[in-house]
């Protein structure tokens, strides 16, 4: 999905709530296992603050719906973002040049 509209018009929330429902419906047909390093979801958003942002709402969403998310970015401390996406998580949020560095170049992470 590729969103872009006015600041404060809802683009977030317009893709991370059926999102969250999705992840939600796929646990309760699959009765799914923990499946460290391998998010079930991936949001690709252009900079830092919009990953903060967006993880933000997602924690929000995760109150009703309960999935687990984390943010990694260029700028964060790499080892608390290396954890984080060893743990069984959700949705990762992610600035592009950080996802392919996990990806690509770390190997932490596996889709």
């Amino acid at each position: 999905i590729i969103a872009a509209a006015q600041t404060g018009t809802g683009k977030t929330f317009a893709y991370m709530a059926p999102l969250a429902q999705l992840l939600k419906n796929d646990e309760v047909k699959r009765n799914s296992l923990p499946r460290p390093s391998r998010p079930k979801a991936l949001v690709l958003v252009p900079n830092r603050e919009l990953a903060l942002q967006a993880n933000s709402l997602a924690k929000q969403l995760a109150h009703h719906i309960k999935f687990s998310s984390a943010v990694v970015t260029g700028g964060g401390q790499r080892s608390a973002e290396n954890k984080r996406c060893e743990s069984d998580i959700d949705i990762l949020i992610a600035t592009p040049g950080r996802a392919r560095q996990l990806f690509l170049q770390e190997r932490r992470l596996y889709f």
